[in-house]
């Protein structure tokens, strides 16, 4: 069965389970920010199971390892052992797996991306049709730029180049435009 928990962080993550006696068999934490999500998923599991008989749980008297010398160690999941007998571990221990994000998805710009994207726009106040026609062009090579190079400075150097193309285009263009007329 899949469930779906929205971290404190605003991290929204599903994962496949297998609940024992209607509670999560192993503990889950928030791929983004590492929080325990076993409570939040063991009250889902809960109202989908209402009548499922609980083992107590009660924590491990052992005390943690010691640290080393390069930092604390840390015990993630805690442990915990059954009130009841302790059982030998099942054959195929139950799997928790966390979705992967889709692959379609294109990346949300920031505002001050969408104002560098759109720049080549100010041509519109100096040339007109020519510089909406190219300044709107460029815009959409920007944003396209945008959304699929994955390092910032390259990002801005390009999009950087290609509006200086595009002025370069909007000069020429507009010169052209002008010695036209001026022949008339």
């Amino acid at each position: 069965m899949e469930i779906k928990i929205v971290c404190g962080c605003g991290q929204k993550y599903i994962f496949s389970v297998d609940p024992e006696n209607g509670q999560m068999p192993a503990a889950v934490n928030c791929p983004a920010c590492g929080a325990d999500g076993t409570k939040e998923a063991n009250d889902i599991l809960a109202q989908i199971f209402p009548e499922s008989p609980v083992e107590p749980v009660v924590e491990s008297t052992e005390p943690p390892p010691a640290a080393e010398a390069d930092g604390p160690v840390r015990i993630d999941p805690p442990i915990r052992l059954a009130a009841a007998a302790i059982a030998p571990p099942p054959i195929s221990a139950p799997r928790v797996i966390a979705a992967p994000k889709p692959a379609s998805s294109k990346p949300k710009l920031a505002w001050y991306e969408h104002v560098w994207t759109a720049l080549p726009l100010c041509l519109v106040l100096f040339g007109g049709a020519i510089g909406g026609a190219i300044g709107g062009a460029t815009w959409v090579v920007n944003r396209a730029v945008f959304q699929k190079v994955g390092q910032p400075v390259l990002r801005y150097l390009l999009t950087g180049l290609i509006s200086a193309a595009a002025v370069v285009a909007w000069l020429i263009l507009a010169s052209l435009l002008v010695g036209l007329l001026h022949k008339r």
